[in-house]
C-alpha cells in the first residue's frame, strides 16, 4: 500500500521478483543439502488473497492503515498509545502504510507454524 491507499505496482512486482529468485535458490540448496528440510512459504499471494478476500478475516479496510491517516505514516510514529490510531485495529488489514496489524501478523504466524510442523513429521 502506499500513497492515498491501494497498492504500489513497482513494489509488488518487486515483491514478486525477489520471491522468484528465492524459490529457485530454495530448490538449489535442496540439491546441495540433502538431509535438510526447506520450504518456502508463499505469504505474498496469501497476503493479496486477504486483501482481495477481507470477509475470510472478517476485515473491514484493506486500503488504508489503522494508525493517522493511514495512507502515509509508517513504524514510530504508530503506537497503541497514539490518539491518531483506528479504535479496533483487527478490522484492519494494514496498521500503518505498509506494515500488516497484529491481527494479519499472527494469522501468518499459525499458518507458517503448521507447516513447519509438518515438515517435522
Amino acid at each position: 500500500m502506499l500513497g492515498g491507499g491501494g497498492c504500489n505496482e513497482e513494489y509488488n512486482q518487486v515483491a514478486r521478483d525477489y520471491n522468484v529468485k528465492v524459490k529457485a535458490m530454495i530448490a538449489r540448496l535442496r540439491a546441495e543439502l540433502r538431509g535438510y528440510r526447506l520450504a518456502y512459504i508463499n505469504v505474498y499471494d496469501d497476503m493479496v488473497d486477504l486483501i482481495e478476500h477481507p470477509e475470510k478475516l472478517g476485515l473491514e479496510n484493506v486500503s488504508e492503515g489503522c494508525c493517522a491517516t493511514g495512507k502515509v505514516e509508517m513504524g514510530f510514529m504508530c503506537n497503541d498509545k497514539s490518539p491518531l490510531t483506528c479504535d479496533d485495529a483487527d478490522k484492519y488489514f494494514f496498521w500503518d502504510s505498509f506494515h500488516p496489524t497484529e491481527k494479519i501478523n499472527r494469522f501468518f504466524a499459525k499458518g507458517t507454524t503448521a507447516v513447519s510442523l509438518s515438515l517435522l513429521t
